[in-house]
């Protein structure tokens, strides 16, 4: 289950709650397997709150991004830096998830009770959906993303291929989350409402989104002003 959790890119929050879970269940089973309590029953301490990350990719680190990382790597993180989307989202899209037409992608997320929710996310960016289109021909319904030897990319040569490029293009620090961080923090500097923020990442939280949307003295003038009638 933990793994799960990991492997899905799920929080440090999430992946705890999980594990406390499964220990309070382990505890359960012995108090009722050993009443003597012969056996030491598993005591978990809570560690402490990662910090919360503001990083934010710049446009030169985008360009060292696009000029660095090959074809192939360039392709899935900007794809994941113009939609928000988590790897492992993104490593799902299958040419049926594409609306050209419409210029949209579904994307797909797995939640904590096994519930998947689908999102769809608009794409303005021609660069993007024109590399997504052109996968569609190539590689019809099936996963779009494909790692340098031409087979769809797995958790563990992506992430591979991630850090050794990113030390390579001197972005050391960077991580997945500062790819959709950056998705999130540009649609509120753009004055885009935490709903449709939370909406397009996937969240259910709003309280996740706020962050993002900065409201400022104007905001609120022109907030009173729109809403006299």
């Amino acid at each position: 289950m933990l793994r799960d959790y990991v492997d899905r890119g799920q929080s440090t929050g999430s992946q705890r709650r999980e594990l406390g879970a499964l220990i309070a269940a382990f505890n359960h089973w012995l108090r009722e397997n050993d009443p003597m309590g012969t056996r030491q029953q598993i005591a978990m301490m809570r560690p402490k709150e990662n910090p919360g990350r503001d990083r934010v990719v710049t446009p030169d680190e985008e360009l060292a991004m696009e000029v660095g990382f090959g074809k192939e790597l360039w392709a899935i993180t900007r794809f994941c830096l113009r939609t928000g989307a988590r790897p492992f989202e993104a490593r799902a899209v299958c040419g049926g998830d594409v609306n050209a037409d419409k210029l949209w992608v579904k994307l797909r997320s797995k939640k904590g009770d096994g519930t998947v929710r689908d999102r769809e996310v608009p794409i303005m960016c021609d660069t993007t959906m024109g590399d997504l289109v052109e996968r569609m021909r190539l590689h019809g319904r099936d996963e779009l993303f494909r790692c340098p030897s031409g087979t769809p990319w797995t958790r563990n040569n992506l992430a591979s291929q991630w850090d050794s490029y990113k030390a390579l293009a001197g972005l050391v620090d960077l991580q997945w989350t500062d790819l959709r961080h950056t998705f999130a923090t540009r649609l509120g500097m753009a004055g885009v409402n935490a709903t449709t923020i939370a909406d397009l990442l996937g969240h259910t939280n709003l309280g996740l989104v706020q962050r993002y949307v900065q409201v400022t003295s104007l905001d609120r003038e022109a907030a009173v002003r729109h809403a006299i009638v």
